[in-house]
């Protein structure tokens, strides 16, 4: 057990997706940011539209502002994709 968890030490992750909730516990809206790799941008999804957004909006809500926070984080093991290129 202790030689799996040495190896997933020295795996490399990149935050890839963030789902966040705004609203309160009794409604809400989900949106998304996802982030493109290869041009490090991220990108809001949020019903049908679609945006550019700025690494600093993409921090500020996560943490909790604008009555929103970080819902679920979505990573990706840099090994298990080869076919992207990472900048």
């Amino acid at each position: 057990m202790y030689e799996n968890y040495q190896k997933m030490n020295n795996v490399m992750y990149y935050l890839y997706s963030i789902i966040i909730h705004e609203g309160s516990a009794e409604f809400g809206h989900y949106y998304s940011y996802i982030k493109n790799l290869d041009k490090g941008k991220w990108y809001k999804f949020s019903d049908i539209n679609i945006s550019e957004v700025a690494d600093e909006e993409v921090k500020q809500t996560s943490f909790g502002g604008k009555n929103a926070s970080a819902y679920y984080l979505i990573y990706i093991d840099k090994n298990t994709i080869p076919y992207m290129s990472l900048k």
